[in-house]
C-alpha cells in the first residue's frame, strides 16, 4: 500500500527529475524507494524521461516506458515516448505501432513540448509516410 513514505519519495524524485534537478539522484531515489512500490505509470514514464533526455541512455529508458504502457494502456505520453525510443533505436515498425495506439484511440492530448509531433501525426492521413528512416545527417 502506498503511504506517506511513498509520497515523500515521489516528491523528492520529481524534484530531482525536473529540468533543474539532478538526474543521477533521481535514479537513486527511484531504485531505492520507488521501484519496489506497486507499478505506477507516471513514475515509470518520468524515469524513462530521466534516462532518455537527462542521462542520454536509450536502452535504459525503454523498459520504463514499456512498464508505463503496461500499467496504464491509455497513458498517451508513455506510448509516444516508447515510440521515440524505438525510432531512435531504428526499430521503425515498433515505433509506428506505439504511435498508432495513440492515433487509434484519439488519445492525443499531450501537454509537453514534444506533443507537437503527435499532433502532426494525428493530422497526417498516412502514418507510414510520417514515420520513416531518419536522414543520414541524423545518423
Amino acid at each position: 500500500m502506498l503511504g506517506p513514505d511513498w509520497a515523500a519519495a515521489l516528491v523528492l524524485f520529481e524534484s530531482y527529475a525536473s529540468e533543474d534537478g539532478d538526474p543521477g539522484r533521481a535514479r537513486v531515489v527511484y531504485e531505492r524507494r520507488l521501484s519496489g512500490s506497486p507499478l505506477c505509470a507516471f513514475v515509470e514514464r518520468w524515469m524513462g524521461d530521466v534516462c532518455l533526455y537527462r542521462l542520454g541512455v536509450i536502452h535504459r529508458a525503454r523498459p520504463h516506458y514499456q512498464a508505463a504502457t503496461a500499467a496504464a494502456p491509455d497513458h498517451a505520453p508513455a506510448h509516444f515516448q516508447l515510440g521515440q525510443v524505438y525510432f531512435l533505436l531504428g526499430v521503425f515498425d515498433r515505433a509506428r505501432a506505439s504511435w498508432q495506439v495513440i492515433l487509434d484511440e484519439r488519445r492525443c492530448i499531450l501537454t509537453s513540448k514534444r506533443g507537437h509531433t503527435v499532433e502532426r501525426l494525428h493530422q497526417s492521413t498516412d502514418l507510414d509516410r510520417s514515420v520513416r528512416r531518419p536522414s543520414p545527417r541524423w545518423s
